[in-house]
């Protein structure tokens, strides 16, 4: 027994895996009975690093802009919701807060990313239909840390605030209302 756990750790030991974000699939029923999506993205916060810290330095977190495949990924995203009949919307993403990085312990190297984002629906007439903050946050541990690997922690922590607002009860009435 003592032959096959020591075996088994070697295995986990020898096995470290990146990180890879895989979004997640839309319950059954999750629709927006719009036309089309505009999504418009908003982010006036100051000293920021276009970035993420790079994984190479000392461990550090820091506040970073979005990752600059965010908005073919929030588009992408409300298009897989949209039916395509009913009036337009716009979509506005306020950045609140982004935040991302990396700090060592005793036996890992841990990425993490925490997003915070205000979203506001308008309908074709500029009414606004529903406004909401939601965030997301995502944590990684790893053993050997990459830039391309702490970028995919953040979009994923991106993705999941997206997510919880799209597929949220509140947003789907508003914006089906609005027919």
């Amino acid at each position: 027994m003592r032959k096959l756990l020591f075996a088994f750790s070697i295995a986990l030991t020898g096995c470290a895996s990146s990180f890879k974000y895989v979004p997640r699939v839309y319950p059954a029923g999750t629709r927006w009975e719009v036309g089309g999506v505009e999504v418009l993205l908003r982010d006036e916060r100051q000293n920021v690093r276009a970035f993420p810290p790079p994984t190479a330095a000392s461990p550090e977190f820091a506040d970073v802009r979005l990752p600059p495949s965010f908005r073919d990924n929030v588009e992408f995203r409300v298009k897989d919701l949209a039916t395509g009949s009913g009036p337009p919307v716009k979509v506005e993403i306020e950045v609140v807060k982004v935040r991302a990085g990396w700090e060592r312990t005793w036996s890992s190297k841990n990425e993490r990313a925490t997003v915070e984002l205000w979203f506001r629906v308008f309908g074709r007439d500029g009414r606004l239909l529903i406004e909401s903050g939601e965030s997301g946050s995502r944590e990684f541990r790893s053993t050997d840390p990459s830039d391309q690997e702490l970028r995919a922690v953040l979009l994923a922590a991106c993705g999941d605030a997206v997510d919880a607002f799209l597929t949220s009860t509140q947003a789907s009435r508003a914006v089906n209302a609005s027919r």
